[in-house]
Order: structure tokens, then C-alpha cells, then sequence
């Protein structure tokens, strides 16, 4: 259990600070690594093309905004590279971070012209209480490795691009910080995320092929591999729920997102089925737009079997990504069919079920806010006006822990040191 817990409990007092806002200039491409356990005024850097938030001092102490009582705790700063945020562990007792010299967009996309990024490196950090501190691997690991798109229990998920448009997918453990490859071969295997089972789920591409297929991988190895109709898949998604992943599919028609159901009828070989639902994002095919909006869907961690009862019914089941075309996190609703639309201008988001308490934590300009659900559910459109509290005045990327939503690993850059990076704390406290 984090050390963060013990500081939330007991007697509390509002206090609130309010700073104007600066603009940060977008983060450089090299730097060193350092690590400093004290507060600092932050902001979360967006990917490429989304909208800016401000600088601003984050409350210190405790904070209340409507039924929403945190703690927060500075971590530590880090170096890096500029380009991906760091990824925490489930239980936020480790942070994977991409430092040094960011890949090339064609290595970030992996498309056939990638590179090996020689100058990137990949740094795994103990957060269990402050200041953080560096994991020493027992072997160096290869260069060119580039932080992946997911985690578990046992460690990262990174990728390995090679010579010729090759990439391996591999695992970074926590603890030792030593690598282990999970799918090698000479393909391009990308973008790698795991789904609540703990399936891993990615695209491949045949070396010198324009088309590329949605894998899904299970722990002892057996695939199912859907091929797109038309166009090819690009940046696999998923939400905390067993019975859709999606999947963005680039075509003459434009970019579009596909939910995908997985067939489980055969718990030992899950299957990627038909297509229940297609949105169309933009009528461009943009792989770049692709990997903006993935970048921001809410991170998922596989759950224990006894988590998995949990999901029937859930409210959170569906994808939480920003949507250019609202300018906003939305609801990707399976369901229904549905974009329901969450904070305006907000870039980051992830939901809070503690203590009764429904709804977002969002990125937005004014900082981080908590948005309520609404009595009567998700609404297509949320109202300018709609009941959102503001809970810190910095604009932090908040992740939530697995199983256990009052406790988030908060991460944004800080003002001043554009290639330094701030880990926060944050604790949800019981009245």
C-alpha cells in the first residue's frame, strides 16, 4: 500500500491556490537525468497538434473541490526525451521513463523507413516514497529501445526497432529492470498494449508490405490475427471491458476507428471477430492523427481474475481518448454508438470511482478537474456550463492505479526546464 495513504487521513482544511498561466514551448530533444523530491509549478505538455494548458502552482497540502478531498505529494523530477510520458506501474510503485534523444516520427509511427533510435534510452525509476530513484540493470539494455504503450505487473512493455523495418515487441521488469523479449520475428510488430485479461494486442506488418494486420497474442502464445477489409490498422485501444478492442483503420475513406469484438467463447483462445462499430475521425488518412488521439486514450491495466465480474455493467467500459473534432476527451460509447463529449478543451482523462464517487479526472487549461457524472448518465454533448470542479491548478496527466481509484500517479512538465519532467501523488481522502 503507497505511503500516500497515511498522509490523507485525519482532519482536513480547503485550500486552494490560483497562479495566472504562462505558455511552455514545446520540449527539447536531449537532457540529462536528475531526480528532486520538492513541489514546482508544472504543466502537462500535449502531443503534437493538441491544445496547450497553463503553468500554474499546484495546491499544496489538501484540497477540496465539490465531494472531491486530495493529498498530494511531489515525487521527485526527471529527464526526458520530450515526446512520451512516462508510464507507471500498476500499483505506482515504479515509472518507466524515455529519455535522451527522441526516435524520428518514422520510428514513433513504425513505418517502413524507421530508424533505430541509438541515442534514445529507457530509465525505470522507484517511486515508492520520495525522491525517486534509478533502477541499475544487471545488463545494459540495447539501444534504440523505445518506451511502449502499456504495462503490468511485472514490468513495461517496450519496442525494439531493427534493421530493415523489423520490430520486436518486449517487456522491461520493474524491479531489475531487465528485458525480455515477447514477439520477435521478422515482421514490423507495433504499438503493443494488453487488454484487462492481460493479452497483448498489437498490429504487424509483413516486411515490404503497405498493409497491416490487428494481432491479438495470448500469455502462451496463440494468435488471432484480423486482416482489414480495406485500408490498414494503425494503433490498437483498449477500454475495461472483455468484449471489444479497437482499433484505428487508415483507408481511401479516411481515418476511422473500429470496435472490434472479441469472441471468448473459447476462454483459452479469444478471437478478434466482427466489427460493431466504426467512427470517422477525419476524411484524411493520418497516421500522425492516429497516434495523437491513442496517446491519450486511458491507460489499462490486465486485472486479477477476481477484478474481472466487476466490469459487466460498468459505466467506464467504453474508450476515453481526445477527439479532434471536438477539440475535447470524449466517451467512444460501443454501445450506443456514441461520442459523449467530457471537459472542454481537456487532452487527458481517466475515471474516478472511489467512495461512491463518479466520474473524470480531467487535463484541461485550468488544470486538473473533476467531472461528476451526471445523474441521468453521459449526455452526446456536455454543456460549457456542466457542474466540474477544479482540484489542482496544474494541468497534470492523472493515471489511475489498478483496482483502487482514489490513489493516481500524477505526471507534467516543469516550467523553466523544458526537458524535465515532475511525478505527483495524489490521494482521494475519506471524509
Amino acid at each position: 500500500m503507497l505511503m500516500l495513504v497515511a498522509v490523507v487521513a485525519g482532519c482536513v482544511t480547503e485550500r486552494v491556490t490560483h497562479l495566472p498561466g504562462t505558455p511552455v514551448r514545446p520540449a527539447s530533444k536531449s537532457g540529462g537525468s536528475t531526480t528532486e523530491a520538492s513541489a514546482a509549478k508544472t504543466r502537462v505538455e500535449s502531443p503534437a497538434k493538441l491544445p496547450d494548458g497553463p503553468v500554474a502552482q499546484p495546491a499544496k497540502g489538501t484540497t477540496i473541490a465539490t465531494d472531491v478531498l486530495v493529498e498530494v505529494q511531489t515525487f521527485g523530477r526527471v529527464s526526458y526525451d520530450g515526446q512520451a510520458l512516462p508510464i507507471a506501474a500498476p500499483d505506482g510503485e515504479y515509472i518507466a521513463v524515455q529519455e535522451g534523444t527522441p526516435p524520428s516520427w518514422s520510428t514513433i509511427l513504425a513505418e517502413p523507413e524507421a530508424t533505430i533510435p541509438e541515442s534514445t534510452r529507457l530509465t525505470i525509476y522507484a517511486a515508492s516514497k520520495p525522491p525517486l530513484k534509478a533502477v541499475r540493470p544487471a545488463e545494459p539494455l540495447p539501444a534504440g529501445l523505445v518506451l511502449g504503450r502499456g504495462a503490468d505487473s511485472r514490468g513495461v512493455l517496450v519496442e525494439l526497432p531493427r534493421s530493415g523495418g523489423v520490430r520486436w515487441i518486449g517487456r522491461v521488469n520493474w524491479a531489475t529492470a531487465s528485458l525480455e523479449y515477447l514477439v520477435r520475428g521478422q515482421e514490423c510488430n507495433a504499438h503493443a498494449v494488453y487488454d484487462v485479461t492481460g493479452n497483448l494486442i498489437f498490429t504487424r506488418r509483413a516486411t515490404g508490405s503497405t498493409s497491416t494486420a490487428l494481432v491479438l497474442r495470448t500469455p502462451d502464445g496463440r494468435e488471432s490475427i484480423k486482416e482489414p477489409l480495406d485500408g490498414t490498422y494503425a494503433y490498437p485501444c483498449v477500454a475495461m471491458t472483455l468484449d471489444v478492442v479497437y482499433v484505428f483503420r487508415l483507408s481511401r475513406a479516411g481515418t476511422e476507428l473500429d470496435c472490434i469484438r472479441v469472441d471468448r467463447s473459447d476462454p483459452t483462445a479469444p478471437r478478434l471477430a466482427d466489427t460493431r462499430q466504426t467512427w470517422r475521425i477525419s476524411t484524411q488518412a493520418d497516421l500522425l492523427m492516429a497516434h495523437q488521439i491513442a496517446s491519450t486514450a486511458a491507460p489499462v491495466w490486465p486485472l486479477t481474475a477476481a477484478m474481472l465480474p466487476g466490469l459487466e455493467g460498468s459505466d467506464f467500459d467504453v474508450l476515453t481518448a481526445f477527439d479532434p473534432r471536438r477539440a475535447r476527451m470524449v466517451r467512444f460509447n460501443w454501445h450506443t454508438g456514441g461520442v459523449e463529449a467530457l471537459v472542454h478543451q481537456s487532452i487527458a482523462a481517466c475515471h474516478v470511482t472511489s467512495s461512491g464517487r463518479a466520474g473524470y479526472f480531467c487535463t484541461a487549461p485550468q488544470g486538473l478537474v473533476f467531472l461528476p457524472r451526471p445523474a441521468d448518465g453521459w449526455p452526446p454533448s456536455l454543456a460549457e456550463n456542466a457542474p466540474q470542479a477544479r482540484v489542482l491548478d496544474t494541468s497534470y496527466v492523472p493515471t489511475a492505479l489498478r483496482g483502487d481509484t482514489s490513489i493516481f500517479v500524477l505526471v507534467g512538465p516543469v516550467k523553466g526546464s523544458s526537458n524535465m519532467i515532475e511525478i505527483v501523488k495524489m490521494a482521494i481522502a475519506n471524509r
